[in-house]
């Protein structure tokens, strides 16, 4: 599961616990980091662009921490676009 270092605190709970302040690093599951990365929340801590067998969300996560815009496009184009 990868770690994502919080932008902003969340409102709310996350697994009945308020969510960690920013700064703070959490672990969270793939789908999870990509919404918090593309809502601008959280940043990823994982070097590198993920595998090229990683789910569409781990890519559009990852061009989203490179300021790519990924709408409208394939996980193979946006694989383009990053590299």
């Amino acid at each position: 599961m990868p770690k994502v270092t919080m932008k902003r605190q969340v409102s709310g709970t996350r697994n009945g616990k308020p969510w960690p302040k920013a700064g703070e690093t959490v672990e969270v599951s793939d789908d999870e980091a990509a919404s918090l990365i593309r809502q601008g929340n959280a940043t990823s801590d994982d070097d590198g662009p993920p595998s090229g067998s990683a789910p569409k969300g781990d890519w559009v996560a990852y061009a989203d921490t490179l300021d790519v815009d990924t709408d409208g496009l394939t996980k193979a184009e946006i694989i383009d676009a990053v590299s």
